[in-house]
């Protein structure tokens, strides 16, 4: 492997690191699951993507050595009006607070069905009908599942912005992004069926799903890894290496890879082609989660700041 003794890694100087890797895989549970919403409508899904979506805040937010100072800025950037849109943090805060109202509604059209507040009148009856607009007609939910992807594509889009980290520099990340993330959603969806919230027809078309789109995303991870390795610069090189044979290689090839991804498409297919047993579909899943955690954290371990030539 060919040493690069003068590049320092990202997370020692940037601390980019476990947190912000939580961070972009909440964030895109979240948004994929909106975009998967579209097509199910389950309640269970809706409270999946508010819940992921909170949390993904609050990490970020904890990531911050004064997490006050953000939410404070936002206060006082709405109360003058003034948005500094070309900060992608401030545009990150603005996409991610919006998901959370549409995922919030979301949430309260589940509620107000199960509790009858439609018929109850006054404010209850008000948030009943406003959720509806966004829940139940087929434009504004196709909206709604437009955002979510567009939310997936910047947690993605953020890293390719990063100044002086050359791996992260490509227009593939978002891409991958979207497809891990849908993985991700999928599998959440098997536990769902588990849990008799997903139908069986349904879960084995999702399954077939899964297959596909797992084998979309190795494809995309092998096409990042390739042009890290095979690059001109330096930087991005040295992060492909650490990823392919040097520190983070267990990780990304026993974590991303073998568990992350050929073990859960194994279950997936021996659910599909032989007898579909609960523990190998609820292993397989979870697997599957894991995998997405872990290729976040991987690329992020691995980026490294490119020397500056004077």
């Amino acid at each position: 492997m060919t040493i690069f003794p003068d590049m320092q890694s990202q997370v020692d100087v940037a601390h980019w690191g476990w947190d912000i890797a939580v961070f972009l895989w909440l964030v895109g549970l979240s948004g994929m699951g909106t975009f998967a919403y579209y097509w199910l409508r389950r309640a269970p899904l809706a409270w999946m993507t508010l819940i992921t979506v909170g949390a993904g805040l609050v990490v970020v937010f904890s990531h911050l050595s004064r997490w006050w100072n953000l939410p404070v800025a936002v206060f006082h950037a709405i109360v003058n009006f003034s948005f500094n849109w070309g900060s992608w943090m401030m545009i990150g805060i603005a996409l991610l607070s919006i998901q959370a109202v549409l995922a919030l509604l979301l949430c309260v059209h589940h509620v107000a069905l199960s509790r009858g507040w439609a018929q109850s009148g006054g404010l209850a009856a008000t948030l009943s009908k406003a959720a509806a607009l966004v829940a139940t007609r087929n434009v504004p939910l196709a909206l709604v599942a437009a955002f979510g992807v567009l939310v997936t594509i910047y947690s993605g889009f953020l890293l390719t912005q990063a100044v002086g980290v050359p791996l992260w520099n490509t227009s593939l990340l978002p891409i991958l992004w979207v497809f891990s993330a849908g993985v991700a959603v999928l599998d959440v969806l098997d536990l769902f069926h588990l849990q008799g919230w997903i139908e069986e027809a349904i879960d084995r078309t999702l399954m077939k799903l899964t297959l596909v789109m797992e084998s979309i995303k190795l494809m995309m991870l092998g096409a990042f890894v390739y042009v890290g390795v095979s690059g001109t610069s330096a930087g991005a090189r040295m992060g492909a290496s650490d990823l392919v044979s040097g520190d983070l290689a267990p990780m990304f090839w026993g974590g991303v890879i073998l568990f992350g991804a050929l073990v859960p498409m194994g279950a997936v297919a021996y659910s599909l082609g032989v007898r579909k047993i609960r523990s190998v579909v609820a292993v397989g899943a979870v697997l599957g989660l894991a995998g997405g955690l872990l290729l976040r954290a991987s690329i992020l371990l691995a980026g490294r700041y490119e020397t500056l030539v004077f």
